[in-house]
Formats: structure tokens, sequence, C-alpha cells
């Protein structure tokens, strides 16, 4: 595996990337955030160029520097070849497994090469399968010449300067101030380590929510580095979700294909 950094060949393969989702979806998603200022600094991995079979988005090596940081160590996968991935995978100089780390993928392949490893390894592992739910963009929505959507106009909500009230909700933008919030009811979160890690992603990727009756927010939705919106909440007690997608927009919910995240301890069993 080697380094893709050329911008001419990151657009090939993100264009390539995109006839595979949503397999693909988690690299796809990081190397739209590689092609867009890269905030969280990550880089891509191939095995071979142009005709790759295995694709792998982790943070660059200085980025990589608490080892008990699974939040940051988060390596994303796509493979074309299932039967290579354990090889791949096994690679210290590829997955660094003396630390603790993520790896997510939507291939069920993904799950059968991680036993085989760990075992191999005597690594300690914690499964987690979700559902992958994928937004259909109407291709009327304006973007941007770096290929943004405006996200509060795709779900139809208004902007904070508009101060538009629906009843006695109101839409609006997170930012790193709401961090605390959101750690605190994100299931994988309520540490100091995921705390820095959602202020990241408050700070530079779209997040936007609902304020309730009490000026508080009820509901939110944070995108991260694979260009997911994975810390998304909304409490029992409140029935008023954001406004509603934007006519013509598409909720498809794909359950044949899972999308899989494996959170990987390098303490040893």
């Amino acid at each position: 595996m080697f380094v893709l950094q050329e911008p001419q060949k990151l657009q090939i393969l993100f264009e390539s990337l995109e006839k595979n989702i949503p397999e693909s979806l988690k690299v796809y998603g990081a190397i739209f955030h590689i092609k867009n200022k890269n905030p969280f600094n990550l880089e891509v991995l191939v095995d071979a160029w142009p005709d790759y079979q295995i694709v792998i988005t982790r943070p660059q090596k200085e980025e990589m520097k608490d080892e008990l940081d699974h939040y940051t160590n988060n390596y994303h996968i796509f493979t074309k070849a299932p039967d290579k991935l354990e090889e791949v995978l096994a690679c210290p100089q590829v997955i660094n497994w003396e630390q603790a780390f993520q790896l997510q993928g939507c291939q069920e392949s993904l799950c059968e090469a991680v036993r085989k490893v760990t075992a191999s390894k005597s690594v300690r592992v914690d499964y987690t399968k979700t559902i992958l739910f994928m937004l259909e963009i109407p291709t009327k929505l304006k973007m941007s010449s770096e290929g943004k959507v405006d996200m509060m106009e795709l779900i139809n909500a208004p902007k904070m300067d508009e101060n538009r009230k629906e009843g006695s909700f109101l839409n609006i933008f997170l930012d790193a101030s709401h961090a605390g919030l959101v750690n605190e009811q994100w299931d994988f979160g309520k540490n100091e380590r995921s705390l820095k890690y959602i202020e990241r992603c408050l700070q530079n990727f779209p997040a936007f929510g609902v304020l309730g009756p009490e000026g508080l927010p009820i509901s939110w939705i944070v995108m991260d580095q694979s260009y997911q919106a994975n810390l998304s909440t909304q409490f029992p007690s409140q029935t008023a979700p954001l406004s509603g997608l934007r006519r013509g927009a598409k909720l498809l919910v794909r359950t044949g294909a899972c999308a899989l995240q494996i959170g990987t301890q390098s303490a040893r069993i």
C-alpha cells in the first residue's frame, strides 16, 4: 500500500468510488473532505494505481499521537478484493495495531477479515453494526464550485439570521459551544477524548439542530470526517424534528448492507 497524493489522481479515485456507493461510502466521504481543505489531516492509501483493489483512508502520522484516542485513530476501508483484505490489514505499515483505533467500512467482508487478523494478534475487539441511511440529493439544489451543498437548504430549514420560528421550535446551526451537550448525549462519547473530537467536528463540518420551547437544543445532526451524520440525537420527550426534507430529496434505507464500525483496543488478552 502507498499514499496517493496527486490532486488529479484523487479526483479520479473519488469519481471511481462514487460508482461503488454504498459499499464505498466511508472512503468516498473521507476523500470528499480531503479534497475540501482536509480539516482532519487524512491521507489515502491504495494497493495499486490506477487498477486499485483496496482503498484506505487514515489520519496522517502526526495526528495519531494519542494511542488511546480511537476517535482520531480512525481508518475507513473499501475493497474490490475481499480475499486480499486480511493480508493488508495485518501489515503494521498500514494499520498501527499498538494503538486503540477504529476500522469502519460498509462491507461484510471487512468483519470477517478483522476477525482473522485480531485472532492471530490476540487483540481485543468491539464490533458495532449499524444500518446505513442514504440521502439522495435532488439535482436542482445549488452547489458551490467545490461541490458543496447547502445542508440547511436541503432540509428546508431557515437560516439563523432569518429568525423565523415554526411554532415554538427554531432550526439553528450548531457550533463548538454545543460540544458538551452533544458529547453528553452521544452513546459512544461521554469522555474527554470524545469531547475534543466533537469540538473538532463542530468547528469544521456542518451541524444543525432544533431549539425547543425553553431555548435549548433538543435535536441535532453533526457530520464527521467520513461526511456522514453519525452524531445525531433527539430527546425522546420531544416530537418536533427538523423541518423535514426538502421536496425532491429521498431518504434511502439500505438493509442488505450495513455500515460496519469496529472499535479495536490495543489491550492484549
